[in-house]
């Protein structure tokens, strides 16, 4: 008489959804009164002041710039350059020259990050 081993092994994959809060909360709102101001064309310096949105998801603040006519489109804008990544309400912007003209676009986000809406300011 012969004895088999039949062993089996069994392999259970779970499918499992990872909430989180930020699942459950509302988008970042846009941040207000964005304002672009030469300190003196002396120094080459544009003064950025902005409100933060109310948002209990906001983290920070994007803000982008491009030369000439056009404002940066999103904040993943490639041919704008990042001036700005934080939490403040305001920066100085020294990496200008003189006689340019620039434009600015805020964007809120939150940790993850989602952009809200961006706002903009020409200098």
């Amino acid at each position: 008489m012969k004895t088999f081993s039949v062993g089996f092994i069994v392999i259970l994959f779970v499918a499992s959804l990872a909430w989180t809060a930020h699942a459950l909360t509302s988008p970042v709102s846009a941040i207000t009164h964005f304002f672009a101001q030469p300190v003196d064309a002396a120094t080459a310096q544009v003064r950025l002041t902005w409100s933060v949105p109310n948002s209990q998801n906001f983290t920070g603040v994007k803000i982008l710039r491009r030369s000439g006519g056009s404002c940066p489109s999103t904040a993943y804008d490639s041919a704008a350059v990042v001036v700005y990544d934080g939490n403040g309400t305001s920066y100085a912007d020294a990496t200008v020259s003189p006689a340019t003209t620039y434009c600015y676009a805020a964007y809120a986000h939150d940790a993850r990050p989602v952009y809200a809406s961006g706002v903009s300011a020409s200098v």
